[in-house]
């Protein structure tokens, strides 16, 4: 009888301990971070008349997702005017561990002058 307890408590924990380290994907701020500066890199590199870009503040909204604010700019309508476009990238864990762009803000762009 004392084998049959020990053995279920056994399977019981190990049980217990597996479903509970099931989830140990952590995404770090600095990763969301460096991925957004990658992304507008891309964006940047893409657009014709791009003539910088940033990634700005980035905020943990859970162990594993964190939202990043990504920006570029370009000349405007006039010398004295720039456009400059804001996007909220929304960066999470998929289940194999892989950082991934899961979701974007609306696109927000206006134009600056002197």
């Amino acid at each position: 009888m004392r084998v049959k307890v020990f053995v279920v408590s056994v399977l019981a924990f190990f049980a217990i301990v597996g479903s509970a380290s099931a989830f140990v994907w952590h995404l770090s701020v600095s990763t969301a971070r460096h991925e957004s500066e990658r992304l507008m890199r891309a964006v940047c590199e893409e657009e014709a008349e791009c003539t910088g870009w940033a990634a700005a503040r980035c905020t943990r909204i859970s162990e594993s997702r964190v939202d990043c604010v990504g920006a570029w700019w370009s000349p405007g309508y006039s010398i004295e005017e720039e456009e400059q476009c804001y996007l909220t990238l929304h960066w999470g864990v998929n289940y194999h561990g892989v950082v991934a762009l899961k979701n974007r803000g609306p696109l927000k762009c206006f134009v600056e002058g002197s």
